[in-house]
């Protein structure tokens, strides 16, 4: 008997956990360091966010800003408003899990691969909906818009990687595209002085605050547009 009440004991302290959680990531407004902290509790995992990231930020501090990013720009714009945001502060929040065991690895190629492994046990535990779970994966797999800047892929290429990735998710091409943008603004904007960090990507990014506005930069708006067009072609 005991046992069984202890297992009905950790069922309703989960249960009120994640509850906890998917009311916070369904606020308005948002409150970044809450959110982390309850994802550590929602978890069980004390140490969610600890390692180095990228540029030597901790993963914690990278973590915030992206979230910081969104919620500043994103969070109530109207490119939002046919999409889950509280599902997208999710994903945002645990984006990168993997990095800090891939840098001390030295292995960047298994990046995405090590955050899919936490990734998807967390969304597992919390019950995300399959729909939901095959986007994260598919929003994981790859990263056309920044290859593309980069000039490593086309923009002929980077929509049919769209594709594929919709593909994944269930979606059209066109709302991958919206998805990506969202999350490529949200995490290389993290990168820049807009964000609390050092100037690193600003020269990608057009920010305006007041009017909590974020757009792309002359020359990277030029490739997006080349990237709509090749995805309204295919």
């Amino acid at each position: 008997m005991s046992e069984s009440f202890s297992a009905q004991e950790y069922k309703a302290s989960h249960e009120h956990k994640s509850g906890r959680l998917f009311g916070l990531l369904n606020q308005e407004k948002l409150s970044v360091p809450e959110l982390l902290e309850v994802l550590k509790q929602s978890t069980d995992q004390e140490h969610l966010f600890d390692g180095i990231g990228a540029a030597d930020i901790p993963l914690e501090v990278h973590t915030r800003r992206v979230l910081g990013q969104f919620e500043k720009y994103l969070a109530t714009s109207e490119t939002l408003k046919n999409f889950d945001r509280g599902f997208l502060r999710l994903f945002l929040a645990l984006h990168d899990l993997g990095k800090p065991k891939s840098i001390v690895e030295e292995s960047p190629e298994k990046e995405h691969a090590y955050t899919w492994e936490q990734m998807s046990k967390i969304l597992d535990d919390l019950s995300v909906e399959k729909d939901k779970k095959l986007l994260a994966q598919a929003l994981l797999s790859d990263d056309p818009i920044g290859e593309c800047f980069q000039g490593k892929i086309s923009p002929k290429k980077a929509a049919e990687n769209l594709q594929v990735m919709a593909d994944m998710a269930g979606i059209s091409p066109q709302d991958m595209l919206v998805l990506t943008t969202i999350y490529f603004q949200s995490d290389a904007g993290s990168y820049t002085e807009d964000s609390g960090g050092s100037k690193r990507l600003d020269h990608l990014f057009v920010f305006n605050p007041k009017e909590h506005l974020i757009s792309f930069a002359s020359e990277q708006a030029t490739k997006m547009d080349e990237i709509k067009a090749e995805i309204n072609n295919l």
